[in-house]
């Protein structure tokens, strides 16, 4: 597996302010991890159960047990990328991870 680009893993915390509403703050995972990246031409969606997932980008990564559909991804050049769904890992040591572009 060919995974040449740097990532950084954003975990998100949730809580709530002085008012009661919720909020969310990412915190950088160190260190990086180093994925391939595949950028569909157009939407890409994946059945999920009854759902379906929107992506901009597939991420693979080395399987990681701590990563969540709440928390984002971070390129190299600056991009985010909401995490919409994690393939179910197989019996591989890697797992494939659908990301749609945040607006800068």
């Amino acid at each position: 597996m060919n995974m040449t680009e740097p990532v950084t893993i954003e975990k998100c915390t949730e809580g709530r302010d002085a008012n009661g509403a919720p909020t969310r703050t990412f915190a950088d995972q160190s260190p990086e991890i180093w994925a391939k990246i595949d950028y569909p031409g157009g939407r890409e969606f994946r059945a999920v159960g009854q759902a379906a997932a929107e992506a901009d980008a597939a991420f693979i990564i080395r399987s990681n047990s701590g990563l969540t559909e709440r928390d984002r991804l971070r390129t190299l050049d600056g991009l985010k990328y909401e995490i919409t769904y994690i393939l179910p890992q197989d019996r591989t040591p890697f797992q494939r991870v659908f990301g749609r572009a945040l607006k800068p």
